[in-house]
């Protein structure tokens, strides 16, 4: 019993290091063959145009009179 519970233990463990190892690596990897692919798809590099510019810094408000 106790020995098939600590096999058992091990394979889960090292299991779930190896998955978030391969999480960690491939999910950037996926994400940035997703944007490639998408960009040469015809209609690709779709952008939303800039809004009006923020200025740095904002004027302070002035109080009511």
């Amino acid at each position: 019993g106790q020995e098939m519970r600590q096999a058992l233990g091990t394979a889960v463990f090292f299991g779930m290091l190896g998955v978030t190892f391969f999480g960690l690596l491939f999910t950037p990897v996926f994400y940035v063959v997703c944007r490639w692919i998408s960009e040469r798809l015809p209609g690709g590099k779709r952008r939303v145009p800039d809004l009006a510019p923020v200025p740095e810094h904002p004027q302070p408000l002035q109080p009511a009179e």
